[in-house]
C-alpha cells in the first residue's frame, strides 16, 4: 500500500473558530480554529501508522499558532488558545490514531526567489516514492498555491506521486475575521472546504494534450480518460450514446497511435481505428460532455486524422507516413513510407499486398528500375523471377515514377535499423530530410493560409515583354513572377531530366516560402521533355499548368515579311 500524506501550511493570523464542511452541510466538523483539524475529520480519520501529515511552518507561524498561547491581545496580554500541535495531540489520543504529525521547521516565508526555491526543495524532500498526497493550502503564503502545482506535476513524472486531494478551507465567504468573531454566533459559521484537485487534473489533461499533439501519444490521454470518464460510464448505465462514443473514441485512438508506433501497416492501410474514430466523433456531443478540457482534445483528434481516408486504402499509409515526420518518429515513418509505395504497387498490379515473396521481388523491381541495369546482369533465381520484374517493369507506372524516392528511403532505413554502424552513415538530421522529400507533396505542401497568390511564369519571354492584355490575363492568378526556364542539355537522359524537374520544383517552392505565398498556377514555355516532367509533377499538386496561345500575323515590308505573334490566351495543359 502506497504511503498517504497530507502536506499543509501553518499561517500567523490569530483563527477564529468555525465549522467547516467538504462537499455539503450534512456532515461538518464543528467549532475548530484550525482547517487542518477539519481535514483530519473529513479524509484522514482511518488513515494508519504508515501514514504522515506534514505541517509545514515558518519560525512566526510556529510562535504564534503551533503552540499554544501565541497570540497577544491589545494590551500584550497572553490570549489564552490552543496551538496546532495540541490539537493534533488531542486528534490522536481521542481517535486512538498512530497518524504520524511532523512539523518542518524554520521554511522560509517565500518573498525571495530563492525563499522560493528552497520551499520547493523542502517541500519535495518531504515526498516519497509512490505517495498518495493531500495537500491543504488554505494558509498557504504568497506564491506557494501555485509552487504547489508545479512542484506537484514534478513529483509525479520523478516520484510517482498520486495527487488525491488538493483543499482551500474559504473561511472569506463568512467575512472578515474581526466581524465574525464578534457579530456571528458559533454555529451560523459554516464555511466550505473546496475542493480545487481539478487544477491538478487540468494540468495532466494539458499534459496528455501535449503529448499527443507533439508526440502523437496517446498513453496518458487513455490513462487520464479512463479513470475520469469511469464515474460517469457507471451512472449512465450504458444509456449516454455520446458518453459511449467519447470512450470508443478515447480507445481506439490509442490503437490507432500503437498501430503507427509499431509499424502495422496492414491496420494502417485498412484504417478501422481511424476510421472508428471518425464515425464515433460525429456522435459525440460537445455540448453535454461535463470534462470540459475532452473538448478541445477532440478538435486535436479530429485536426490529426484530416489526412487519412474514411476507410481503407493505401494512402492511408502515406498519411501515416506524413503523421510520423510531424511527430518525430522518423525510424517508423521510413519503414511505413518505403512499405506503401511496395504496396501502392501491389494495389496498382492487382497482387497481394500481404505475400511477403511478391513484396521482396517489387522492392528488387524498384531496385532494378532505379539502377537501370541489363536484364543479363538482373541477379534472379528463376525463369518465374525473371518474368516477374519483367512484368513490373512493364506495368507498373508507379514503380518507375517512385523509383529513385524509394531507393532513397530504403537507403536511409537500412542505416537507421542498422544503427549506423557503417564506415559512411547518415548524420541525424538527414533522415528527417529524406523522409520530408519522399512524403506525396500534397500532403506537405499545403496552402498557406492566407497568403496571396502567385503566377510563375517559368520561360524566357520576361513579362516585362507582355501587352497589356496577357499582362491582365495573367494578374487573375496573382502576383507575376518570372523565372528562367533552364538551359537542358540535348544528351541529358530521361533520368536526368527528371531530376532537373524536381530541382526546378524545390525552387519554385523556395520561391514561394520566401514571399510567403501559395502558387497558383505556373505558364510553362520551354524544352518539350522538362515541360512534360514539370507537368506531370505540377498536376500532382493541383498546382494548374499552363502554356500561352498567340497568333501569327504576318506583315509585308517591301520584299520582307515580318511576323510577330499576338497573345490571344492561357491554355491549360492537358491531364498527364
Amino acid at each position: 500500500m502506497p504511503r498517504k500524506i497530507l502536506i499543509s501550511f501553518l499561517g500567523t493570523n490569530e483563527y477564529v473558530p468555525a465549522n467547516y464542511y467538504l462537499s455539503d452541510q450534512s456532515h461538518k466538523i464543528d467549532n475548530v480554529r484550525f482547517i487542518q483539524e477539519a481535514i483530519l475529520e473529513l479524509i484522514c480519520n482511518d488513515w494508519t501508522e504508515m501514514d504522515v501529515v506534514k505541517v509545514f511552518l515558518t519560525d512566526e507561524a510556529e510562535k504564534k499558532n503551533w503552540v499554544d498561547n501565541g497570540h497577544l491581545d491589545r494590551d500584550k496580554k497572553v490570549i489564552e488558545c490552543e496551538g496546532l500541535k495540541s490539537r493534533l495531540d488531542a486528534f490522536a489520543a481521542h481517535h486512538k490514531s498512530k497518524i504520524r504529525f511532523e512539523p518542518i521547521y524554520n521554511v522560509p516565508t517565500g518573498i525571495t526567489e530563492s525563499d522560493v526555491w528552497d520551499v520547493f526543495d523542502t517541500i519535495y524532500e518531504q515526498l516519497e516514492e509512490n505517495d498518495e498526497v493531500y495537500f491543504d493550502i488554505t494558509h498557504s503564503f504568497r506564491s506557494i498555491p501555485m509552487l504547489c502545482m508545479v512542484l506537484l506535476n514534478y513529483a509525479k513524472y520523478l516520484k510517482n506521486i498520486t495527487v488525491k486531494g488538493i483543499y482551500y478551507g474559504a473561511f472569506e465567504v463568512l467575512g472578515p475575521a474581526w466581524q465574525v468573531k464578534n457579530n456571528m454566533p458559533v454555529e451560523d459559521r459554516n464555511a466550505p472546504i473546496v475542493d480545487v484537485t481539478r487544477f491538478s487534473m487540468l494540468q495532466d489533461w494539458s499534459i496528455a494534450a501535449g503529448d499527443f499533439a507533439t508526440y502523437g501519444n496517446a498513453d496518458r490521454l487513455q490513462e487520464i480518460s479512463s479513470e475520469v470518464l469511469k464515474p460517469f460510464l457507471v451512472e449512465a448505465k450504458g444509456q449516454d450514446k455520446s458518453l459511449l462514443a467519447l470512450n470508443r473514441t478515447i480507445k481506439n485512438t490509442k490503437k490507432f497511435t500503437e498501430n503507427i508506433q509499431t509499424c502495422r501497416g496492414k491496420l494502417i492501410i485498412e484504417n478501422g481505428a481511424a476510421k472508428q474514430i471518425i464515425e464515433d466523433l460525429s456522435d459525440v456531443k460537445e455540448d453535454t460532455i461535463a470534462i470540459r478540457p475532452i473538448v478541445p482534445l477532440l478538435d486535436a483528434i479530429k485536426s490529426a486524422l484530416s489526412d487519412f481516408q474514411n476507410g481503407p486504402g493505401v494512402n492511408n499509409g502515406y498519411a501515416a507516413a506524413k503523421w510520423c515526420l510531424k511527430n518525430n518518429l522518423i525510424q517508423q515513418g521510413l519503414t511505413i513510407l518505403e512499405e506503401t509505395i511496395i504496396s501502392e504497387v501491389c494495389e496498382e498490379l492487382e497482387l497481394d499486398f500481404q505475400d511477403k515473396d511478391i513484396r521482396t521481388l517489387i522492392s528488387s523491381s524498384i531496385y532494378l528500375i532505379k539502377n537501370k541495369k541489363d536484364e543479363e546482369k538482373w541477379d534472379v533465381k528463376s525463369d518465374a523471377e525473371l518474368n516477374f520484374i519483367k512484368m513490373v517493369k512493364a506495368k507498373s507506372s508507379i514503380a518507375s515514377d517512385k523509383a529513385q524516392s524509394f531507393c532513397d528511403i530504403q537507403e536511409f532505413r537500412n542505416d537507421i535499423n542498422h544503427n549506423g554502424m557503417r564506415k559512411k552513415s547518415a548524420g541525424p538530421d538527414k533522415f528527417i530530410k529524406c523522409l520530408k522529400r519522399n512524403l506525396p507533396d500534397e500532403l506537405v505542401r499545403k496552402p498557406i493560409e492566407n497568403a496571396h497568390s502567385i503566377f510563375i511564369n517559368l520561360s524566357n519571354h520576361p513579362s516585362t515583354n507582355w501587352d497589356e492584355y496577357q499582362l491582365e490575363c495573367a494578374s487573375k492568378y496573382g502576383e507575376i513572377l518570372d523565372f528562367p526556364f533552364p538551359d537542358v542539355d540535348p544528351n541529358a537522359s530521361s533520368y536526368e531530366i527528371d531530376l532537373l524537374a524536381e530541382n526546378l520544383i524545390q525552387e519554385l517552392d523556395k520561391l514561394a516560402v520566401l514571399r510567403d505565398s501559395n502558387i497558383r498556377a505556373i505558364h510553362i514555355m520551354g524544352e518539350h521533355t522538362l515541360s512534360y516532367a514539370l507537368v506531370s509533377k505540377l498536376q500532382k499538386r493541383n498546382i494548374s499548368c499552363l502554356a500561352s496561345t498567340t497568333e501569327r500575323m504576318v506583315t509585308q515590308h517591301g520584299d520582307e515579311k515580318v511576323s510577330l505573334f499576338k497573345f490571344i490566351s492561357f491554355r491549360t495543359y492537358p491531364e498527364l
